[in-house]
């Protein structure tokens, strides 16, 4: 009978498959995360250059300064727009990762399975080979047992 841990390797190599898709996975979040904060960090400048912009109006009349605060906020709405779509494609490249990681994963249990499996079945040999020894033995001693007594018992 082959050795089981011929699969620990298979094993082995699943589990660091697994590692790195959750390495991949975790990569990607955190610039998903970032990329959110990023944007969320936009539209509170927007948002401030707009009501600067309102209290410019009402203090003084400065067109000048007036158009390039609604410039610097149309400025900022196309990189906050950027941002969503970048976002968006962070958040397919992270499903796409999370795809990999639960195939990575449910790899590494069916290579568990089956090394559990062979191992188990290599000691249910190795437990049966050790009673064929014993039993081989017994009788090897009852036969030499009856022998000896068939010596000393003269008829």
């Amino acid at each position: 009978m082959r050795d089981p841990n011929r699969y620990a390797i298979l094993l082995r190599l699943r589990k660091q498959t697994e590692d790195l898709k959750a390495q991949d996975l975790a990569t990607s979040h955190r610039a998903l995360q970032r990329s959110q904060r990023e944007r969320t960090s936009l539209e509170l400048t927007r948002r401030s250059a707009l009501e600067q912009a309102g209290k410019t109006l009402l203090e003084e009349f400065d067109a000048a300064q007036v158009r390039s605060y609604y410039q610097y906020e149309r400025h900022l709405a196309t990189l906050r727009d950027q941002k969503d779509a970048e976002i968006r494609d962070l958040q397919s490249i992270e499903a796409e990762k999370m795809e990999a990681l639960e195939k990575a994963t449910q790899a590494r249990h069916i290579a568990e399975k089956l090394h559990e499996r062979r191992r188990n079945t290599y000691l249910e040999y190795l437990d049966r080979e050790a009673q064929k020894q014993l039993d081989e033995t017994a009788t090897m001693y009852a036969a030499r047992d009856q022998l000896s007594r068939a010596a000393h018992d003269p008829k």
